[in-house]
C-alpha cells in the first residue's frame, strides 16, 4: 500500500486548518468548510471501520475489529463497536454506503437508517430517493425525529400516508 496518499490527506487537511484559522476566511467559507467536514468525517469513518474489520479478519479478532479500532483511533470501545456495526449495516445497502462515503450523507443519519430499516428490505430503503434526499439534507436531530413523528403515525394511520419506508417522516 502507497501511504503517500494518507500523508497527502493529512497534509491538505494541516493546509485547511491553518487557512481557517488565518483570520482571513469569510463566515460563508466557513459554513462551507464546515459542511464539507461532515462529509470527510463520514469518509474517515467508514475508513476506520473497513481498516479495523480487515485487522480483524487477518488477525482472527473475535471483536470484528472494535479493539483494533478504539485503540488506533482513540475511541471507547463502545464508540468503535458502534462505528463497526453501523458500517457493517450498510453493505447490505450499496447505495445508502456509497452515499456515505461520497459524504453525501453523514455516518450519524446512516446509522438511523440502518437501525429503523432491520426489519425492511435493504432494496426498499435505497428505492426510496426521498428518504435518501432526507437523510443527506437533514440533520440528525431532525432526520431522527422524523423518524420518531413517523414511527408514530405509521402506528395510527399506516402506509397510506406516505411516510416511506423505515417509519420516517418528514422532521
Amino acid at each position: 500500500m502507497d501511504f503517500r496518499v494518507v500523508r497527502r490527506v493529512r497534509d491538505g487537511l494541516a493546509e485547511l486548518i491553518g487557512v481557517v484559522n488565518s483570520g482571513t476566511v469569510s463566515t460563508v467559507d466557513a459554513r462551507r468548510v464546515l459542511s464539507e467536514s461532515k462529509a470527510l468525517a463520514a469518509q474517515v469513518a467508514v475508513l476506520q471501520a473497513d481498516a479495523a474489520a480487515l485487522v480483524a479478519a487477518g488477525e482472527r479478532h473475535r471483536d470484528g475489529g472494535a479493539g483494533a479500532l478504539a485503540e488506533a483511533a482513540g475511541l471507547s470501545r463502545r464508540d468503535a463497536a458502534g462505528q463497526l456495526k453501523a458500517v457493517q449495516r450498510l453493505q447490505s445497502m450499496p447505495a445508502v454506503r456509497d452515499a456515505v462515503t461520497d459524504g453525501e450523507i453523514s455516518l450519524a443519519n446512516a446509522k438511523t437508517l440502518a437501525r429503523a430499516c432491520e426489519q425492511v428490505p435493504a432494496e426498499q430503503v435505497q428505492q426510496d430517493g426521498d428518504l435518501l434526499e432526507k437523510a443527506a439534507s437533514l440533520s440528525p436531530e431532525r432526520f431522527a425525529r422524523g423518524r420518531a413523528a413517523g414511527s408514530r403515525s405509521a402506528k395510527t394511520t399506516g402506509a397510506r400516508r406516505g411516510i416511506g419506508v423505515c417509519g420516517l417522516g418528514a422532521g
